[in-house]
């Protein structure tokens, strides 16, 4: 019977502890002592005794400043009502804040609320723990002379939502560089802002990882940053923000993609490629807004195509400095762009079957590379064929001799480009050939205007190794090497 009674006793012990383990008990700061964190009598009930389950909410309306936050786990965090919570650290070593997870959203700032996470040491970093999420529809800011961050233990679990803006106001990688991939998503409508000259690359990971995902028409704005990585990367929209210079120089090796891209007043974009086995494509999908400069750096070997693919037309606009100098490898237009301001390309144009509507503005080209608009291509001025005058040349000559171009890119996979001119009309024949001498293909075969001209190869159906390309045009042979790299 003694031994029945102290099971009963031990089994409700053990039950009392679990409730009070796993309950979850709201605590609402009411700040009527002082601003400090760990202060029992500043919330609504006392909190005394905090638990890892314990939920925390500040929504008082009005700006709170909240001191002396040390390491803690909480269940949940809620900013609501209007309420802007300003977060400080305690003294000491770096405080982390662990965010473990309830029913619901664990991290909640709420539309018109904001938190803002402010020290310049030590650093308050946040952690959504397994299982866990935050959703941010108001303003986080992450301010001060050290770095802070918020990292997740989950993929996706940190979601900025649409009319959230996430400002980087401190140095660092603001999500870590450790942990899994796409920790944040900014939807559509979210922006993040990034504004300190030593933050470290955002995306934290090298590409093809990274610990943001940016979904249509959500913005990146570079206010003031010297470190940002756009190798392989993926946005929606783009901003460089007024006065600040953006100066990208790495060995890209793949491609960047960006939606809508603007370069505000006196700001800058440089884009230099220093990998020379690798030639870039930006792909530009929606407008073009530059009232600051946008350009390429112009040593020979900096590399990049610039290809305009996006669906609806693409309007180029904005009264400051494009720069796209000879050295590039082409200016390709998968879609039809539309001029609200004058235009030089100095690199070779490819137009395929678009239109370009100059609305009035100079479009001028490089005929050194031939004239872009042989064949079905167009210029359009808005109301039909545009006026001669509104397109232009850098040097109108026809070439004087015969020429083939090496093909571009080099090495390829699986499609590459060959140019060839012409001083004179010519029968035209290209064929290509593997390293056994055998022909694999024959790309033309027929009569072309004098002018250059730019083929197509596709190697899809071949396999990696070295190939050859001959075009013979009257007595005007010659022979180029290629490389195939699957």
């Amino acid at each position: 019977m003694i031994k029945i009674t102290k099971l009963f006793s031990l089994t409700l012990l053990f039950l009392l502890i679990t409730e009070i383990s796993f309950s979850q008990t709201v605590y609402t700061w009411n700040g009527s002592v002082n601003s400090n964190f760990s202060a029992a009598g500043n919330w609504t009930p006392f909190r005394q005794i905090g638990l890892i389950t314990d939920i925390l909410v500040f929504e008082n309306g009005t700006t709170l400043n909240v001191t002396n936050v040390y390491q803690v786990t909480i269940g949940q965090m809620i900013v609501r009502n209007n309420t802007g919570l300003i977060l400080s650290p305690a003294t000491g070593n770096a405080k982390l804040v662990t965010i473990k997870g309830s029913t619901g959203e664990d991290l909640v700032i709420e539309a018109g609320s904001s938190l803002k996470i402010s020290g310049n040491d030590p650093a308050l970093n946040f952690y959504i723990g397994t299982g866990a999420t935050a959703q941010i529809n108001g303003l986080l800011t992450f301010e001060g002379q050290i770095a802070h961050y918020i990292n997740s233990a989950d993929a996706m679990a940190i979601r900025f939502k649409n009319g959230a803006v996430f400002s980087q106001n401190c140095p660092g990688s603001i999500f870590s560089n450790t942990g899994v991939n796409n920790t944040a998503v900014f939807e559509g409508g979210s922006t993040f802002k990034i504004n300190h000259i030593n933050a470290a690359d955002p995306f934290g990971l090298n590409a093809p990882g990274t610990k943001i995902l940016f979904e249509e028409a959500s913005s990146l704005q570079l206010c003031n940053i010297n470190s940002i990585h756009l190798n392989g990367r993926n946005f929606a929209n783009l901003t460089i923000e007024p006065g600040a210079s953006v100066n990208i120089i790495e060995a890209f090796s793949s491609d960047l993609h960006i939606s809508n891209l603007t370069v505000k007043e006196n700001a800058v974009l440089n884009l230099k490629n220093t990998n020379t086995a690798y030639t870039p494509s930006v792909y530009l999908s929606g407008n073009v807004n530059i009232n600051g400069t946008f350009k390429f750096a112009e040593e020979t070997s900096n590399k990049f195509n610039i290809v305009f693919n996006g669906i609806n037309t693409q309007n180029i606009s904005g009264n400051g400095v494009i720069l796209i100098p000879s050295n590039l490898n082409r200016f390709e237009l998968k879609n039809t762009i539309s001029l609200h301001r004058a235009l030089t390309v100095n690199c070779p144009v490819t137009i395929n079957r678009y239109e370009i509507i100059t609305n009035g503005f100079n479009f001028t080209f490089n005929p050194e590379y031939g004239n872009p608009f042989n064949g079905s291509k167009t210029v359009n001025s808005g109301n039909g064929p545009t006026e001669s005058s509104h397109i232009s040349t850098i040097n109108s000559n026809i070439p004087s001799e015969f020429s083939i171009s090496q093909n571009y890119p080099n090495p390829f996979n699986p499609e590459t480009k060959i140019d060839f001119s012409l001083p004179v009309d010519s029968k035209v024949n290209i064929k290509v050939y593997d390293i056994t001498g055998k022909s694999v293909a024959e790309l033309i075969n027929g009569n072309y205007s004098a002018g250059t001209h730019t083929v197509n190869f596709n190697g899809s159906n071949l396999s990696s190794g070295i190939y050859f390309y001959t075009i013979t045009a009257g007595s005007y042979i010659k022979t180029n090497k290629m490389i195939l790299n699957k």
